[in-house]
């Protein structure tokens, strides 16, 4: 409900927040378990959260194609994992958003859970 200055209630901001997690639950579903490309987007979230990187710098320091990564930048940017940051000339710059870093520490939490070894550098 809105109030008469057209303003969200706490009900509603309750009610998005409550919206988002699940949002957020369903992404990591979708991106992150039993997924083929699930390594490269966990590798390419750790990666941008050093610094802003392009496709460019992120195919060289993952060793990876700029296609493989330019598709996962994609999906990442969709889930909104990651943000463009700054546009210079062609090049976008990418950085990892707070959705980013929540999957990453539930990433790292179902790991130690199911005490894999590939824990996720935080």
């Amino acid at each position: 409900m809105k109030d008469e200055l057209g303003k969200k209630t706490n009900s509603q901001i309750v009610m998005n927040d409550k919206t988002e997690d699940k949002k957020n639950k369903i992404l990591g579903k979708i991106l992150f378990q039993q997924s083929r490309g699930r390594k490269t987007r966990i590798k390419i979230l750790n990666a941008l959260k050093t610094k802003p990187m392009n496709c460019h710098q992120l195919s060289q320091q993952l060793k990876l194609s700029w296609k493989s990564i330019n598709h996962h930048l994609k999906l990442l940017h969709q889930t909104g994992c990651i943000e463009i940051v700054k546009l210079f000339k062609r090049h976008k710059f990418y950085n990892i958003t707070e959705v980013g870093q929540n999957q990453l520490i539930m990433i790292n939490i179902e790991s130690l859970n199911n005490n894999d070894h590939e824990t996720i550098k935080l």
